[in-house]
């Protein structure tokens, strides 16, 4: 096989975790106006327009039969909906800068799970790695906690979200030797499919978390400092020196421009709210992270990864996520200001140590 051929499927992957890598800073960015679960409900509708009709066309004309589905069901669940909706939730919480770094220790926990899993063979210097690159990783995860100068809220939501964002990638590491052991050498099911297919199971699922997280959001805006009026309300209004009511509710006279509860009729249905905070999701500069999620970061990191992943061990395609933070951490840093700390450093060398150790050390 000549040589550049033989390394397009490191080209691949370098090429997918490198969009990814893009992805962490502009999660961050973007969650920060746009809810996570509409993230993702809105990013995966984006790429269903283009995969949903796809869908259908390989369901027809290609041989899906039950144990293929299965397969495809459940990578979806892992890589897609879990993975992605514990790392946008860790985002929402912590900073871009924690989970770059954190991307860095995937390769390791794939190697730990291809070894259980896959009984891919692991040396003892990689096993040293793992355990010192893990260390580092509870620094980082603990970093918000070690940052006594934060507000003590502030900690406690910074290191939920570590701890979220680092089960997106167990789940995301899961996904990887799921996908390795079921579906990467199948003839049928090759990377476009699976993605095609993969993202509009994510799409179908996402529609109604992203609807409830919006029907959350509405009751809030609704409800949360007023409530609807009963006809007492209204009758005991008319008699009450300190308590009117008018055409759109009741309220103190002490403050009329606070209405205490309001009538039926003027509040907004949940369905024109929906559409309001869509169109305002939509917006710039909100449209350029979840454009970039939904077609880069999406339907073209992972194809890509997916061609890099057939040729390659577990193992071997996962080491590609060292490229991650090499793209997150300038980002993060240069466009959302986020401050390094000294236990993120210490943290961040001592994983970069394990994972010298256990990948490029000779024995």
């Amino acid at each position: 096989m000549p040589p550049f051929k033989s390394s397009l499927p490191k080209i691949y992957l370098f090429f997918a975790v490198a969009i990814w890598g893009i992805a962490t800073p502009v999660i961050k960015a973007t969650v920060s106006y746009v809810p996570p679960f509409s993230f993702l409900m809105i990013r995966f509708w984006i790429a269903g327009i283009l995969t949903i009709p796809l869908s259908i066309y390989i369901l027809n004309h290609y041989k899906i039969d039950l144990n293929r589905a299965k397969h495809i069901f459940i990578s979806s669940i892992l890589g897609h909906v879990i993975a992605l909706s514990l790392i946008f939730l860790g985002l929402s919480k912590t900073k871009s800068l924690d989970g770059s770094v954190l991307t860095a220790f995937s390769p390791l926990l794939v190697a730990i799970l291809g070894f259980i899993i896959l009984k891919e063979i692991l040396s003892k210097r990689r096993i040293e790695g793992i355990l010192i690159a893990f260390i580092g990783t509870l620094i980082i995860l603990a970093t918000p906690i070690l940052e006594t100068s934060r507000i003590i809220s502030m900690n406690k939501e910074s290191l939920l979200g570590n701890i979220l964002f680092f089960g997106g990638i167990l789940f995301d590491g899961l996904y990887i030797i799921y996908v390795k052991k079921y579906l990467s050498h199948d003839k049928i099911v090759n990377p476009i499919i699976l993605t095609i297919l993969s993202f509009t199971i994510a799409a179908i699922i996402f529609t109604p978390l992203g609807i409830f997280e919006q029907k959350n959001i509405y009751k809030k805006a609704i409800y949360g400092n007023t409530r609807s009026c009963l006809f007492s309300d209204i009758d005991s209004g008319q008699y009450s020196t300190d308590y009117k009511c008018n055409f759109v509710g009741c309220f103190s006279q002490k403050s009329p421009e606070q209405y205490e509860c309001i009538i039926n009729d003027n509040i907004p249905s949940f369905v024109s709210r929906f559409k309001i905070n869509i169109i305002e999701y939509l917006k710039y500069p909100n449209i350029i992270g979840i454009i970039y999620m939904a077609i880069f970061s999406g339907i073209l990191a992972y194809m890509l990864f997916q061609k890099g992943l057939a040729s390659l061990k577990a193992s071997e395609s996962a080491i590609f996520y060292y490229i991650q933070p090499l793209f997150g951490i300038p980002i993060s840093m240069i466009f959302l200001h986020e401050n390094i700390s000294i236990s993120f450093i210490v943290g961040a060398i001592t994983i970069l140590v394990g994972i010298y150790i256990a990948e490029f050390k000779k024995n």
